[in-house]
């Protein structure tokens, strides 16, 4: 019996020291109040922001392991909340902070973009994976410089080649299909830099070399990626599995790659069978306009945004709030002589036969949800989401689509046809849909998903060349699902406004509504679902 005794109290003592121990650490107690919650939130966020040395930031294989090890810490301290007794918009947060972390976790584990994407390292500095944020911008800035700017230009400049010579040493196993979207890209990126190089000769002399050398190395960079893009065999795709754990654990959206593979096939199907009906409905009136003067094009954007507005005001369909600015055309006017060669991308024949729809996309989405999230004063959901997600072109799809039955096109006198742009787009986007998903299952190469988007797009308004396409499949591979979430998005902002219908009954209001889901932020869908509605089944399975 002693022996047994002062075995125990050894053991009792031994907890004690671990207990003590324990307290000395940086996290000392059990998170249990949302202050606390918000104060881990920041610690995050300032680990996913890189170490810099010598002007670049640190991706080597030492950086990020102290990066993950840190991680693993503020997850096992954010699993240790009792969130229980907290209501329902704090318990909001604490997921919301836990998918962010999830995130950055699939970084670390599968994702891997300073080892395997060529893409990863811009012309710009990077400013942390996986915003991919820029430091200054090299090609947004305003010339002639002021004293106080050339010296950080400078240093923006000089670091360039250093980040490219980074690259090299931390690429240990890139992937052939984000290298081929490199070379395109950085291909871009050398010719905005030898225009740079030109106006620097005129402005700043005393800089132009820097430019150069910059230039250089993007080339070289450039040339190395098309050298030895064929010997790169690390597969692009993360696959089936990984695929679900993002879906599920970073944008906690509760379906599967086979789940939105045949939602993204049922929408293009929908598209195409609803754009022949429309075709058929309009045949007595003339084909759709072409504008082809930038004069023209802005005219007929601000005209169709300002019937927007009206629209929306007048059928109460959400509260337009006075600080709505005008938005105008969201890209640059590009002439056809000034194409060198590429086709018209897809926004721009969708944009000059009828610029309806990427108004309704993007003036009452995204441009209204970024003054709207500028207002947001809560934190947490004030600070802009890391990895995009559902909600951010849920509106936006919604807004394209949903003034439809709305009734924003009959009255739209300018464009009887103007309902078919916005079946050709969802057509469009249910095909980038596709094209992601398959490549993130290593089914496509990026030829064949660029072929692809080619061939099921319809009335010939996609090419090869398409820089949104490649954008956005781009960044499908560094944001699982991105091509996607147009299409799973909106569907599921729509279950959501059904649900909220289906309690309220006759006393559903849809201005009440859309106001309650703007409310609520920028958040994932089934955590705004279960704030508006009480319906917690959703987000019980996500856990």
């Amino acid at each position: 019996m002693r022996n047994k005794w002062n075995s125990y109290q050894l053991a009792l003592v031994f907890g004690i020291i671990l207990a003590f121990l324990s307290c000395s650490t940086k996290h000392d107690s059990i998170i249990s109040s949302h202050d606390d919650l918000v104060a881990l939130f920041k610690e995050f966020r300032e680990l996913t922001e890189p170490t810099f040395t010598d002007g670049i930031p640190d991706y080597s294989e030492v950086a990020m392991k102290k990066q993950r090890n840190e991680l693993e810490l503020l997850q096992d301290h954010l699993a240790a909340m009792d969130i229980s007794q907290w209501p329902v918009s704090q318990q909001v947060d604490y997921h919301i902070v836990r998918a962010e972390m999830n995130g950055l976790e699939f970084h670390h584990r599968v994702l891997q973009p300073w080892v395997h994407n060529p893409g990863f390292y811009g012309t710009e500095l990077i400013k942390g994976f996986p915003s991919r944020g820029d430091g200054i911008n090299v090609f947004m800035i305003d010339l002639p410089l002021s004293p106080e700017e050339i010296d950080a230009f400078r240093g923006q400049l000089q670091a360039i080649p250093r980040l490219f010579q980074e690259a090299r040493k931390n690429l240990i196993s890139p992937a052939r299909e984000l290298a081929i979207i490199a070379i395109r890209t950085k291909e871009k990126k050398i010719l905005m830099f030898k225009d740079l190089v030109e106006k620097l000769k005129v402005h700043h002399p005393g800089i132009a070399t820097d430019a150069e050398q910059a230039l250089t190395a993007v080339t070289d960079y450039r040339d190395w990626l098309v050298e030895t893009k064929n010997e790169m065999t690390f597969p692009a795709g993360v696959g089936k599995e990984h695929f679900n754990w993002w879906m599920k654990n970073v944008w906690l959206y509760p379906h599967t790659w086979e789940e939105c593979m045949n939602t993204a096939l049922r929408e293009y199907q929908r598209a195409i069978a609803f754009l022949k009906l429309e075709e058929n409905r309009n045949r007595k009136h003339p084909q759709l306009p072409y504008v082809s003067t930038e004069e023209g094009h802005t005219l007929l954007w601000n005209t169709a945004e300002d019937y927007l507005t009206q629209f929306v005001r007048k059928n109460e369909i959400f509260s337009v709030p006075d600080y709505l600015s005008p938005s105008g055309p969201h890209r640059p006017w590009i002439a056809p002589s000034d194409r060198d060669g590429d086709c018209a991308e897809f926004f721009e024949q969708a944009e000059r036969h009828d610029p309806m729809a990427q108004v309704a996309h993007n003036h009452t989405g995204h441009h209204l949800d970024h003054l709207r999230h500028q207002r947001d004063e809560r934190p947490i959901r004030n600070s802009y989401p890391l990895y995009g997600g559902l909600r951010s072109e849920a509106l936006p799809m919604f807004m394209e689509e949903g003034m439809i039955p709305a009734g924003l096109h009959d009255d739209w006198e300018l464009n009887p046809r103007s309902r078919e742009v916005i079946y050709v787009s969802l057509a469009w986007r249910a095909t980038r849909a596709i094209a992601d998903l398959k490549l993130h299952n290593n089914e496509f190469t990026m030829d064949q998903a660029l072929e692809h988007c080619v061939q099921w797009c319809p009335r010939g308004w996609e090419c090869k060349t398409d820089m949104d396409t490649w954008y956005d499949l781009e960044v499908s591979m560094l944001q699982p699902g991105h091509a996607t979430i147009y299409i799973t998005g909106k569907n599921e902002l729509e279950r959501l406004m059904a649900d909220r219908a289906m309690q309220l009954g006759d006393a559903f209001n849809l201005r009440q509504f859309m106001d309650t889901l703007f409310a609520s932020g920028m958040i994932p869908i089934s955590l705004a679902r279960w704030e508006i509605t009480g319906l917690d089944d959703e987000i019980r399975e996500l856990q």
